[in-house]
């Protein structure tokens, strides 16, 4: 290393502090940034402070944005005795508006994943019978082309086991993009 780059080097880490580090995640651990709420909110507004405090030229954006976060779920069983279990619903799957969807619980095993790519397609058997009405469980998480397949075949609705102690948080629907750019599975 040249001596300039040394020097270049020594002025770069002197310059390094943990302070702004440390303030910006005190303030984010304060904050629930999820979108569209008035911590996410005040999480750009404070970035975008330090941006202007340094003199980065910036753009703060206010799109309107069709947004999907789901509040809350359960599956609650019926017989041979009533018991809830956690649950958590899919971005942009349909709404219930709280009433309880009552139905035929049918099992429809997932296909066997061949390579990484099989994890996004998530395709379901194709001996799969008429689920006009029923509620599907399957294993897996719910991806859009699964979902869109039980869909087409008339499910009333789909539980999804999903690998794991931890419940993740994913989106369903096959359209991808704003509403009038979007492109829907062919």
């Amino acid at each position: 290393m040249t001596s300039l780059v040394k020097e270049h080097e020594k002025l770069l880490l002197d310059e390094i502090s943990m302070e702004l580090p440390k303030r910006i995640l005190q303030t984010f651990s304060g904050l629930i940034r999820e979108s569209g709420s008035e911590d996410e909110r005040t999480a750009a507004d404070f970035l975008a402070s330090l941006l202007k405090a340094w003199g980065v030229p910036h753009t703060v954006h206010n799109p309107t944005i069709y947004l999907s976060v789901p509040k809350t779920a359960s599956v609650k069983t019926v017989t041979p005795e009533p018991k809830s279990f956690r649950a958590k619903t899919p971005s942009f799957s349909v709404s219930t508006n709280g009433i309880p969807l009552v139905g035929e619980l049918v099992y429809v095993p997932s296909a066997q994943v061949t390579d990484r790519y099989d994890i996004f397609d998530a395709k379901v058997k194709e001996e799969v019978n008429d689920l006009t009405g029923k509620i599907v469980i399957s294993e897996g998480l719910a991806m859009p082309e699964k979902v869109a397949t039980f869909h087409d075949k008339g499910v009333l609705g789909a539980i999804f086991i999903n690998p794991g102690k931890n419940i993740h948080d994913g989106i369903c629907t096959t359209i991808w993009g704003a509403p009038r750019f979007g492109y829907d599975r062919q």
